[in-house]
């Protein structure tokens, strides 16, 4: 059969080059509706063969939207194929029964009646066709509230419903009709009234944010609307703590220099391992901090971000793990939680190899020679690589090196926030005790 410009347009209606709107809307409404176009994309497109339906979450490689209708794809995704050129596409299930088997308006080919009547449905009530295939969701620039998506979901089932009705018996309640559309109007305003209270102090999860979470933590996206839903569609802690978008990230970490709360002393960063880096001074210069950007997020806030010595704390506390940049950093946070022992009149020591082994000796003088533990210098430094030895006259403090630099990093937030740091309590003992403790590992771990 001859085709038009306009029909060859609409049985390559898939291919990217040509856009649904650049389509006259006469000649969409002939190719949903006219059986010979429907039967002739039967003949052309085909179910994927062996991946026809995938798991948008898993199996989906491309965006979210059916390259039909351009809505939001269900959970399923079905994968069809052009036996002419070969063209791939991902569409919807309700879209599937428009490429292969038939219109899916109501989910069946239309009767020439039924035609008849959506040709003068489309004419007589725009505005309700513009609401089932448009809804106001897709042009706000913020998700909405759980409260205006439900609302939205409702009217557009009641649109949809009117209009199968009316294709089926002909009959339409005009009262019906206005009562949607002043419902429709009503919603919109509410829509348009909660993007504009959106402000630096209380943001929204705009489009180009969640595209981009989409794009790189896919698995989070339902998550995170939820959230923001629940939460009158702001944008608040629980679901800003769980965007990992490097671009989010910097934007939070500028608050948090714009924030200060140590005076202006305090600095921040983030890195594309979706952490944030706070850096702060101290007498021996500064240090470079690295925590989990959701631990940050969590106790400093969103979008109000609050640096107090508490929440600084409070991060610490929480992350399981503190990065700093480099050895020299690290060696500064030891450095400082050695400073604190200083304080009290201990300075770093070494417990020697030889004494180690004078002991050990002493120990085991009354065993036989094939019984006494086997001594190599190498393990032993090796024992003690973690541990630090810190001594007041006969006192010793024997500390794991973890722990030390945990000690330097409290009191580097408490210098910097002009607070005194608290030192842990630690048991004191004698070098023999330490002797003794350091045997038994060494007998526990290598003997």
């Amino acid at each position: 059969m001859h085709l038009s410009p306009e029909h060859e347009k609409l049985i390559v209606y898939l291919d990217k080059e040509y856009r649904k709107d650049e389509v006259p809307e006469g000649i969409l409404a002939q190719f949903r509706f006219h059986h010979d176009w429907v039967e002739q994309a039967k003949k052309e497109w085909r179910l994927f063969p062996g991946k026809a339906y995938l798991n948008r979450e898993i199996a989906y490689p491309g965006g979210k939207r059916c390259e039909i209708c351009d809505t939001n794809l269900p959970k399923n995704v079905v994968h069809v194929i052009n036996n002419k050129n070969q063209r791939e596409m991902y569409i919807g299930l309700d879209c599937e029964g428009n490429v292969l088997n038939g219109s899916v308006v109501v989910g069946r080919n239309l009767s020439i009646e039924e035609q008849a009547r959506y040709e003068k449905f489309v004419l007589e009530h725009e505005k309700v066709i513009a609401l089932i295939d448009h809804p106001y969701s897709r042009d706000s620039m913020f998700e909405l509230s759980k409260v205006l998506k439900l609302k939205e979901d409702s009217f557009r089932k009641k649109a949809k419903l009117l209009l199968r009705q009316y294709l089926k018996t002909g009959k339409l309640s005009q009262r019906e009709i206005q009562q949607l559309l002043e419902t429709s109007d009503a919603l919109r305003a509410k829509i348009d009234a909660q993007n504009r209270r959106y402000n630096d102090d209380r943001p929204g999860l705009n489009v180009a944010l969640r595209n981009r979470i989409e794009k790189n933590q896919p698995e989070d996206v339902k998550a995170i609307v939820r959230l923001v839903q629940n939460d009158d569609g702001y944008l608040k802690t629980d679901a800003a703590s769980r965007i990992l978008d490097e671009q989010f990230l910097n934007e939070y970490a500028k608050r948090v220099r714009q924030t200060g709360g140590i005076g202006s002393s305090l600095d921040a960063s983030c890195t594309q391992s979706a952490r944030i880096n706070l850096s702060a001074p101290t007498l021996d210069g500064r240090i470079l901090l690295s925590f989990p950007s959701r631990d940050v997020i969590q106790e400093m806030g969103f979008p109000k971000v609050m640096v107090t010595a508490k929440t600084l704390s409070q991060i610490v506390d929480r992350s399981k793990s503190i990065r700093l940049a480099n050895d020299n950093q690290k060696s500064l946070a030891a450095i400082t939680g050695i400073h604190q022992f200083e304080n009290l009149g201990f300075s770093s020591v070494k417990v020697s190899y030889q004494d180690f082994a004078a002991f050990v000796g002493q120990s085991e003088a009354d065993l036989k020679k094939q019984q006494r533990t086997r001594l190599s210098p190498k393990k032993y430094e090796s024992l003690i690589s973690g541990i630090a030895f810190l001594k007041a006259e006969d006192r010793f403090v024997q500390i794991g090196t973890g722990e030390l630099i945990e000690i330097g990093l409290r009191a580097i937030i408490g210098n910097v926030r002009h607070l005194s740091s608290d030192l842990p309590s630690v048991q004191v003992a004698t070098l023999s005790d330490i002797l003794k403790s350091l045997y038994d590992s060494y007998v526990l771990k290598y003997d």
